[in-house]
């Protein structure tokens, strides 16, 4: 009895968690149809930044260059890169 009781509240917790999983990502979906953004904005990129990402694109220097200039880290350098390009 106690056994069948607790594969009862077993099924119920699973078919709950399962429901607000569906819901989440029904909340999510709607909200990207809507144009919003997750996760954290992105700052606003250094303006010696763009000067060496020009430098680099024209292959006058290298991104550890652009990284030491910067002073900045491989990630971040991708990072602005990206959000420079589109």
């Amino acid at each position: 009895m106690l056994i069948e009781l607790f594969e009862l509240f077993g099924y119920v917790a699973e078919r709950e968690r399962d429901n607000i999983k569906t819901r989440q990502a029904e909340g999510i979906a709607s909200a990207k149809s809507r144009d919003i953004k997750f996760g954290r904005p992105l700052g606003e990129i250094p303006k010696d930044f763009i000067r060496c990402y020009e430098l680099y694109k024209q292959g006058l220097i290298k991104i550890k260059d652009v990284m030491s200039m910067c002073n900045i880290a491989k990630s971040t350098f991708y990072k602005y890169a990206k959000s420079i390009k589109g």
